[in-house]
């Protein structure tokens, strides 16, 4: 028996919740999806149940259960407490605001330069260690089901500017 708890997030068409198991007293992320909303792109959704139930690595998260009831589609998954990659990435981006030379009397005098409004990311080393975690994930993930990398804008039929990225991506993950 799961119990629910408070709101963790809400995405497009569900809402993920903490639940606890009542007899051991594990706690996992419930993520609820309304069915009329799931018609819209069942594929995307039969897609993630696929991938989540299949997979046992450190840095996916794991499906431990589906069900349904009337209204609604669940799937049972590891608890992020601290929040997943998304998150890190909003926590770590700050708003800046240096000079920017648009011409050349800024150049040659930058402390007159109009302020820009910019993202900062975050610092090098913790990029490379969270890059070198999702590399990690999707070589669990193309071993785990033979998935191919691609970009996702790849648009079927079209030119494949992308086929020397996906060919190096395919062999970095090959050990090639």
């Amino acid at each position: 028996v799961l119990t629910e708890g408070s709101v963790l997030g809400r995405g497009a068409f569900s809402r993920v919740c903490e639940a606890t198991e009542a007899s051991t007293g594990r706690r996992y992320a419930l993520k609820r999806m309304a069915k009329a909303a799931v018609l819209q792109c069942p594929e995307h959704v039969f897609c993630e149940q696929r991938i989540t139930k299949n997979v046992s690595h450190p840095f996916c998260v794991r499906q431990y259960a589906s069900f349904q009831d009337a209204r609604h589609l669940y799937l049972l998954l590891d608890l992020m407490p601290g929040g997943d990659l998304m998150d890190v990435l909003v926590a770590e981006a700050k708003v800046v605001r240096p000079r920017v030379a648009t011409t050349r009397a800024h150049r040659a005098f930058s402390c007159l330069a109009p302020r820009r409004k910019m993202l900062r990311g975050m610092q090098e080393p913790l990029a490379r260690f969270y890059v070198a975690c999702v590399v990690l994930a999707l070589c669990a993930l193309k071993a785990a089901h033979g998935l191919r990398l691609a970009p996702g804008g790849a648009a079927p039929g079209a030119p494949d500017a992308s086929r020397a990225n996906r060919m190096h991506l395919e062999r970095l993950v090959q050990g090639r």
